[in-house]
This record gives structure tokens, C-alpha cells and sequence, in this order.
């Protein structure tokens, strides 16, 4: 069941009347069924794969105090897991390929499978063991809370990944849904609705499947452009889907962390991965770069060695790289991110450097500009298998300006551009709130019509991380 699907609506319209029907001590309790219900349509297999982690993770939150050997044990554990379950995990050949989704639409049952979202699950039950063994948090001793951090419905497919220090603690108080809480998710359920459905999945319809098989064939300039159009529908899509975890969520008075903070507007690589994929770059900050950073300078207090300069940013992008997935075209692709960082850190040593909002205009438009090319050309390892991505950067090299270029993608970019524009100016991610109210009307049913329309073209296309 996908969140852009009628039969989502329907199943969040049952369980907001069921939310708002029962005392507030058994709230979190229908959430928790309501997650459930939510993996059954998965597939059944996927809610015991769930259940089986979430009881595991619980009961090594309770042991870990006082008997800190069981932090490696616990992260082993789950890393194990996510390395033998996830999609072309080591338990693939013997699951014949199949995946959660399929099972549940096939109501089969064969094999141990793969829960949608175990990634984003796994990084969650890390994150709160670690926590505990370092004194932030404390145990928790609430195993509907606890089931619910780990499997609350409208974050579970792709995130974000909550940290249990602000998750749990708005599980224990009572939570307050006013007008303005629901128009700020309606806001956020539209938008994400939007650049889901009409800009993440448009664009994605309009570029043809062969660009990846016999790219030297094809126009090196829509090759160019093919490739800006697969950025910005992936970025779409994420986003889109995080707007949409916020929206939903915030109708039961759970606020989830901000995703993306207009990422293409980055002047800096650094302040790149502090506004894309937030919740996992600042896992990786947390709990890769920062402990490797520390180990670094204790061994050597001069930040210029090569350990402090290279290890902390290379380790940490290789590592994001195999989250995204064990395969030879990641692991460039996260060195080469990694690669962008060090570069980036050469250059500042030894001088000293403005923040990015107090350099002169055209140098942050410069740096955007450099940073949106590169991030490009490292998509393109992302995307295709590394054969297919050497064969596609051999193409684009060999660019005829004269070529013909299909600029209408561009119809669906902009638009994207835009957005992010005005949450720039405004500083807030929903900005069109402080419109006049026939401004705010008038966007939402242009917004709503054209949402419709597009649902109509049969373009819909599932999340792009929820196999992660």
C-alpha cells in the first residue's frame, strides 16, 4: 500500500477516527496496530521479519546498561540483517529474487523476505543502542512506544530516520492537533503529493529506458539533460515522500524531521550534506565521521595529517555508498563524493574562508552552479551499472552542441527550481501559508487539479527508496 494510493487514504481516514475516538492512553497503541496492518499489506513475512528485530533490538536496549558488549552484539546483529534481507542481499539466490512487495501482492509466502524500509529500520534500532550506551537515552521500558518508534507507518518505507531522543519523549506527552497543526500538514501532504506525482514521476516518464543500455546512440545534449531530469526526479521523489511522513504524521501530533532543506541550492559540498537525505547525513556524521575524526586527532592533534583530512570524509561517503547498496557502481559513487569533500577540505586549509552567506553573490551562484554539475556527474554511477555508466560519460563527452535538445523536461524542472526558490526567501519550507487566503485557495486547487490530471496519465511510479 503506497502513500499516494486511494487505498492509503482510506486506511489513514480509519485510523485518524480511531486515533481521535479512544483516551489518550491507548493512542499510541492504535498507531501501533494501525503500523501493523500497515506491513501486512507488504506481506506477512515482512511483519514477522519486523517483529522479530523490533523484539531483538528491545530486549538489547534493556541488557545494554552495565554490560556494554552487547552494543557490538546488537549492531552486528542488525547489520547482519540488513546485509542478508535487503533487496541483492546474500539471502537473494535462496529467495529467488522476490522481494516484500511482491509477496504482498501475490499473497505468497515462501522464504524469509525483505520488510520494505529496512534499511531506514535498521539505522533507527543502531542509533538508539549506541544512544544508550553512551548515556543519552535511557531504556525504553514501553514495548508498544518502542514498537512504534521503529515502525510508525507513514516513516517506515523511507524514512526519516528519527533518532529515539525526539521521537519517543512526543510518544509519552499529550500531543495537541490544532488548525493551525492541520494546515501546516495539509500543506505538507500537497506538496509532497506534488512533486511526487506530478514532478518526480513526469519527469521520470519522459526519459526513455534505453539511455542506460546504448547511450552512445542517443544525442549527447539530451543525455546531459537526461541525466539533470533523473536528479531531479529522484530528489522529488524523496522529498516528496518525506513531505508526505510529515504531513500524515502531523495529523496524530508527531512531528518527523525535515529531510531535505533545498538541497540544490548548496554553495559548499559540505553544506550539500547537511541539506539532502538530512536524517542519514547526520547519522553518518554522528556515528561514522565524528567518532573517526576524534580517533584521528587523538593519534595526531594536527588536523592537516592525512588521517584527519582524508579517512573521516572517505569512510563516511563509502559507507553511505553501501547503504544505498553493495555494488561496485555505489561504492565509486561514495568514493567519489568522498573524494569531492577532501578536495574541498585541501582547499581550506591554511586560509581562511567566509561561510557561504557572506561570500559575494556571484561566487555562491559560482559554487551552486559547480556543485550541481558534479553532483550530476556523480549520478551517473548511482543510476547504471558501472559499464553502462562509463559508456554513458564516453557519450556525453563527445557533445555536439548543434544537436536537437527536447527542452520540454524542462516543464517539470523549473517548477521544482521554484519551489525551492521560495522556500529559500521565505526560510520556512512551507512559505505559501503566509499568502493571502485567496492566494493560498487559489494555489491549492491549481495544485490539486493538476494532481488529479497526472493521476490520470498513469505515470505513477513506486518511491525510489522504499527498496532500500
Amino acid at each position: 500500500m503506497s502513500l499516494t494510493s486511494g487505498s492509503f487514504a482510506a486506511f489513514l481516514a480509519v485510523t485518524l477516527v480511531a486515533f481521535y475516538l479512544v483516551p489518550r492512553r491507548a493512542q499510541n497503541a492504535v498507531l501501533l496496530a494501525a503500523s501493523v496492518a500497515f506491513v501486512w499489506t507488504w506481506g506477512w513475512l515482512a511483519l514477522g521479519t519486523l517483529t522479530g528485530l523490533t523484539l531483538l533490538n528491545y530486549a538489547l536496549g534493556r541488557a545494554l546498561p552495565g554490560r556494554p558488549q552487547w552494543l557490538a552484539i546488537g549492531i552486528a546483529l542488525n547489520l547482519g540483517a540488513l546485509a542478508l534481507l535487503r533487496p541483492g542481499g546474500l539471502a537473494a539466490p535462496l529467495l529467488g529474487g522476490l522481494s516484500a512487495a511482491s509477496i504482498g501482492q501475490a499473497n505468497a509466502g515462501a522464504g524469509l523476505l525483505a520488510p520494505i524500509g529496512l534499511s531506514f529500520y535498521v539505522l533507527a534500532a543502531i542509533s538508539y543502542l549506541v544512544d544508550i550506551r553512551q548515556g543519552i537515552v535511557d531504556p525504553c521500558r514501553n514495548l508498544i512506544d518502542f514498537g512504534l518508534y521503529l515502525g510508525y507507518f507513514p516513516k517506515l518505507i523511507a524514512g526519516p530516520i528519527e533518532r529515539s531522543r525526539q521521537f519517543l519523549p512526543q510518544l509519552a506527552r499529550t500531543r495537541t492537533v490544532d488548525n493551525e497543526a492541520v494546515a501546516r500538514s495539509t500543506g505538507l501532504i500537497v506538496l509532497g503529493l506534488f512533486r511526487k506525482l506530478v514532478l518526480a514521476d513526469s519527469l521520470r516518464a519522459w526519459i526513455p529506458s534505453e539511455i542506460s543500455q546504448n547511450p552512445g546512440d542517443l544525442p549527447a545534449p539530451m543525455l546531459v539533460l537526461w541525466i539533470v531530469a533523473w536528479m531531479f526526479s529522484v530528489y522529488n521523489d524523496f522529498a516528496g515522500y518525506t513531505d508526505l511522513a510529515r504531513g500524515v504524521s502531523g495529523l496524530f501530533g508527531i512531528q518527523l524531521s525535515r529531510n531535505f532543506a533545498t538541497p540544490f541550492y548548496s554553495r559548499t559540498f559540505s553544506e550539500l550534506w547537511t541539506r539532502w537525505h538530512i536524517s542519514l547525513s547526520s547519522w553518518l556524521r554522528d556515528y561514522v565521521y565524528l567518532p573517526l575524526s576524534r580517533a584521528a586527532l587523538r593519534r595526531d592533534p594536527n588536523p592537516r595529517r592525512f588521517a584527519a583530512v582524508w579517512v573521516p570524509p572517505m569512510a563516511t561517503l563509502l559507507a553511505s555508498g553501501l547503504w544505498h547498496g553493495a555494488t561496485p557502481g555505489m561504492l565509486v559513487w561514495g568514493a567519489l563524493n568522498g573524494a569531492y569533500l577532501v578536495v574541498e577540505r585541501l582547499l581550506q586549509l591554511g586560509r581562511p574562508t567566509r561561510p557561504p552567506d557572506r561570500q559575494p553573490p556571484a561566487r555562491q551562484w559560482a559554487g551552486r552552479v559547480m556543485i550541481l554539475s558534479l553532483t550530476a556527474a556523480g549520478l551517473v554511477v548511482f543510476l547504471f551499472p558501472l559499464p553502462s555508466a562509463f559508456a554513458y560519460a564516453r557519450a556525453i563527452l563527445s557533445l555536439d552542441p548543434l544537436a536537437p535538445m527536447d527542452y520540454r523536461l524542462l516543464a517539470f524542472v523549473l517548477p521544482s527550481v521554484a519551489i525551492d526558490w521560495l522556500q529559500v526567501r521565505g526560510k520556512d519550507d512551507l512559505p505559501f501559508l503566509r499568502w493571502p487566503r485567496l492566494a493560498q485557495a487559489t494555489l491549492l486547487a491549481v495544485a490539486v487539479l493538476v494532481i488529479f490530471l497526472i493521476t490520470r496519465a498513469n505515470t505513477v511510479a513506486p518511491f525510489v527508496y522504499q527498496e532500500f
